[in-house]
């Protein structure tokens, strides 16, 4: 649904994966990195570096950048339009030579951490989160104040998951039509 929101509205985003959640719908990771969208690594489990031990952290970051990689190879393996249905994108066809993207769960890192990342990450964190996830926040809100905090340039963060699936599903399309309305032009990092 959201790659169809997506399309509808040409728009691209980078997603960042929970190694676990690519694993199991690699489907969906080969169809975005298709439709010229942009993957980053998200941890494994989707940990915490705060109540992590760095060890631990940093093979969980390893595990999912090893989940993204066996999707890199699913989409390079089967990008002939007989099988994607359309051509290679510049994305599938350079997929080794792109900085990889890091973005910590709950924007939590150790000093520590954050300094191995650097090493081998762009680590990007975010301007606005929509807050998508909270239960308690009504959707209309959460337009209201999605609507009113957006600047041009801002990196906003929806979640595509269980528990923000009601305000993703209200969210994503009325962002996506009012900010195009304005001219804005969604691109990925």
């Amino acid at each position: 649904w959201v790659l169809e929101q997506l399309a509808a509205h040409q728009a691209q985003a980078t997603f960042f994966c929970v190694g676990d959640n690519l694993r199991r719908h690699p489907d969906i990771a080969r169809a975005a990195l298709a439709a010229g969208h942009r993957l980053g690594n998200h941890t494994q489990h989707h940990r915490s570096a705060w109540n992590t031990p760095r060890a631990a952290y940093l093979a969980d970051v390893a595990a999912c950048e090893a989940s993204l990689a066996i999707g890199y190879q699913l989409l390079a393996a089967s990008s002939s339009p007989s099988v994607l249905g359309e051509k290679p994108t510049a994305n599938s066809q350079q997929l080794t030579a792109e900085t990889k993207l890091f973005r910590p769960p709950y924007g939590r890192l150790t000093w520590p951490v954050l300094r191995q990342l650097r090493a081998e990450y762009r680590v990007i964190m975010w301007s606005l989160l929509t807050r998508d996830y909270d239960r308690d926040l009504a959707p209309e809100r959460a337009l209201r104040l999605t609507l009113a905090a957006t600047r041009p340039g801002d990196i906003v963060v929806l979640h595509d998951s269980q528990k923000a699936s009601r305000s993703l599903r209200f969210l994503l399309p009325r962002l996506l039509a009012h900010y195009g309305d304005l001219g804005y032009e969604f691109a990925t990092l």
